[in-house]
C-alpha cells in the first residue's frame, strides 16, 4: 500500500506530504494539484519502466519561483513484510538545458537495497551486503536494469508493485470492443478494457462467476458478460441482457450488444466493478480521477459502499478525486484531504476534521467554499 508521497521544486509542489490509507478523497479547487498527484505517480512509474529522465521531467517543471534546479521525490510502500522508501532527485542544467539523476535510492525498513548516485549503481543483496558495483546512464533509472534473482527478491518485489498503481480516468467515448490481443495492463481512458478483460479471465477465471453475479445485482437486465471469437486471434467483448417479458425480443430471450454500444453509464458500471472484483485477488492502488462521471446516485451508491468495504478490509488501496455530493459526503469526514494554493503559490493539504463541519453536509461546504476556513 502506497503510505507517503513527498514532492519538492516540481511545478506548484514545494516541500509537499501526503499521507494515505486504504482510502482516500482528494478534494479541491480546479488547479489545486489533486491530478497532478496522479501525474507524478505515472511518471516514476514510466522512469522505472525504462524512460529517460529527459522525457519526462524538464526544465519547464521546476518551480517557477524558486531559484533551485533539484527536483526531490520520494514514496512510502508498505508491504511485503516491511516499509519500502523509494527517493530520486533530479538536477536540471538551465544552460545546457539537459536534465539527469542526481541521486537514486531505495531502502527497505531503513536499510538499503540499491543506491544510484553520480553515474555509480551498488546493488545490495537481500541480506544488505553489498552486490555489484558500475557505471550507468544518468538519464536513467538503474532499477531498469533490475532482473530477478534469488538475492534480490525485494528490489523485485518494489518494481512489480510498482506497476499495480494503476492511474485510470474512464472515457466510455473512446472504448473499443475488439480485442486483437490479451494486454497485462489497461490504458489510462481504459479504452482497451476488452484486452485488459481477455487477459483478466486467463490470469484469474475465478473471478468471472463474481463479476457476473455483481453486475446483475447493478445493472437491470444483466445476464452476462462475454468474448466471442471474431477470427484465428481477435475477440469481440459483448454483453447480453435477458428479457422479464417475453414479448420484448422477437427470436430470442436475449438481447446482445457490443460493448461500445452500451450507453457510457453501462459502461461505467461494468468497469468499475471489474476493478472492484480483481482487487480481490491482487494488492492493488488504484488512482481514479472521477470515476462517479456518467452515473446517477442510485447507481454509484452501492459501488461505493462495496469499495469502502473492501479498502476496509485492505484488500485494495483507492486515491479517488471527485465532484460527486454522494461520495463526498460519504467519505469526506473520515477519508477527505483538502488541497488548495493560496494566492497561486505552492500546494498544500490538509485532513478534513469532521469537528470542523458545522452540521452541514461537506458537500454543500465545498459548493459555499467554506471547506477551508
Amino acid at each position: 500500500m502506497l503510505t507517503r508521497l513527498y514532492l519538492d521544486n516540481f511545478k506548484v509542489f514545494v516541500n509537499f506530504e501526503l499521507q494515505t490509507k486504504s482510502l482516500n478523497l482528494l478534494l479541491g479547487t480546479n488547479g489545486s494539484g489533486k491530478s497532478s498527484t496522479f501525474e507524478i505517480l505515472r511518471l516514476l512509474q514510466k522512469l522505472i519502466e525504462g524512460c529517460a529522465v529527459s522525457e519526462l521531467f524538464s526544465l519547464n517543471s521546476l518551480t517557477r519561483w524558486q531559484g533551485v534546479n533539484v527536483q526531490t521525490f520520494e514514496l512510502d510502500i508498505l508491504g511485503n513484510g516491511g516499509q519500502y522508501r523509494y527517493r530520486l532527485e533530479i538536477e536540471h542544467q538551465p544552460n545546457s538545458r539537459q536534465s539527469h539523476i542526481k541521486h537514486e535510492r531505495l531502502l527497505f525498513d531503513g536499510q538499503p537495497l540499491y543506491q544510484f548516485l553520480k553515474g555509480k549503481i551498488l546493488w545490495y543483496r537481500d541480506d544488505y551486503s553489498k552486490g555489484a558495483y558500475f557505471d550507468f546512464d544518468w538519464n536513467r533509472s538503474g532499477l531498469t536494469t533490475v532482473l530477478p534473482r534469488h538475492d534480490n527478491t525485494r528490489v523485485t518485489w518494489f518494481k512489480k508493485r510498482m506497476t499495480q498503481i494503476y492511474i485510470l480516468r474512464l472515457n466510455p467515448f473512446a472504448m473499443q470492443s475488439r480485442s486483437e490481443l490479451e494486454v497485462t495492463l489497461p490504458a489510462e481512458d481504459l479504452s482497451n478494457f476488452a484486452s485488459w478483460y481477455r487477459h483478466l479471465l486467463q490470469e484469474q477465471p475465478a473471478m468471472y462467476a463474481s463479476l457476473q453475479q455483481a453486475l446483475r445485482e447493478a445493472i437491470d437486465g444483466f445476464d452476462t458478460l462475454t468474448l466471442e471469437n471474431d477470427g484465428e486471434h481477435a475477440r469481440v467483448l459483448k454483453v447480453k441482457f435477458k428479457s422479464q417479458h417475453e414479448e420484448t425480443f422477437r427470436f430470442s430471450n436475449k438481447l446482445e450488444f457490443r460493448f461500445d454500444e452500451l450507453s457510457e453509464g453501462q459502461q461505467a458500471l461494468i468497469i468499475l466493478y471489474t476493478l472492484l472484483n480483481y482487487s480481490s485477488e491482487n494488492d492493488v492502488t488504484f488512482c481514479l480521477d472521477e470515476p462517479e462521471n456518467f452515473l446517477a446516485l442510485p447507481e454509484i451508491q452501492p459501488w461505493l459502499l462495496q469499495l469502502a468495504d473492501k479498502t476496509e478490509e485492505e484488500a485494495c488501496q483507492v486515491l479517488m478525486i471527485s465532484h460527486h455530493p454522494e461520495l463526498i459526503n460519504y467519505l469526506a469526514a473520515s477519508k477527505g484531504y483538502w488541497f488548495e494554493r493560496l494566492n497561486g503559490r505552492a500546494v498544500r493539504v490538509n485532513p478534513i476534521k469532521s469537528d470542523n463541519l458545522d452540521g452541514l453536509p461537506v458537500s454543500e461546504l465545498v459548493a459555499r467554499g467554506w471547506i477551508n476556513e
